[in-house]
């Protein structure tokens, strides 16, 4: 039987930052598989960066809105325009980020070691510090902290303590990497993260 090759919808948030969202574009442009679609929502940007997006990346759909819809607002018109289509899973990835050609091969590969896996974070590292931990791919709640997450790897030297998968309670937004059956069950996400 013909095996159905999965499909990714990278949906990426742009403010005023058309410069990191064309470098991200770059990155993007160098996975080879599985197959990708790219949306961005321009959170009402004042640089113009719709007409460069779409000329240096014709295939990439262009959200405008008219106003900065914070965060979780450009997420959820992320979320609305990824359950319209008929993608298997959807990458909330931050545009001043860059991903490697093998990544999301990575990701899909794991999501689907259990069905019980709905939402995956995955490692992010500082551009000029390459073995150092942005992010370990989450961390867990804190509520002496009110509601602060510990445990993320921030500036973390890499020395293999977080090679594993485990269960954690967050994921960092800007790297979040779910089964469509997760959007379809959550739809939005809370406007009043809106930074």
């Amino acid at each position: 039987s013909e095996q159905k090759i999965p499909t990714v919808m990278i949906g990426i948030l742009n403010w005023n930052q058309k410069s990191d969202t064309l470098e991200c574009f770059e990155s993007i442009a160098k996975v080879k598989s599985p197959k990708v679609q790219v949306v961005v929502v321009d959170n009402g940007s004042t640089d113009n960066p719709a007409s460069a997006i779409r000329r240096e990346y014709p295939t990439t759909v262009v959200i405008e809105n008219s106003s900065n819809h914070g965060c979780a607002g450009g997420r959820n018109d992320l979320l609305a325009y990824f359950l319209k289509t008929p993608r298997d899973y959807l990458l909330f990835f931050d545009n001043d980020a860059q991903i490697l050609p093998d990544t999301l091969e990575h990701l899909v590969r794991e999501i689907n070691q259990s069905p019980n896996i709905g939402v995956i974070g995955f490692k992010a590292y500082y551009k000029n510090r390459p073995n150092v931990f942005w992010s370990r791919g989450g961390g867990f709640l804190n509520p002496r902290e009110k509601g602060c997450f510990d445990k993320t790897g921030n500036k973390e030297l890499d020395q293999g303590q977080y090679s594993l998968s485990a269960d954690i309670d967050s994921v960092q937004g800007g790297f979040t990497f779910l089964r469509r059956a997760v959007a379809e069950k959550i739809p939005q996400m809370d406007e009043r993260y809106f930074i």
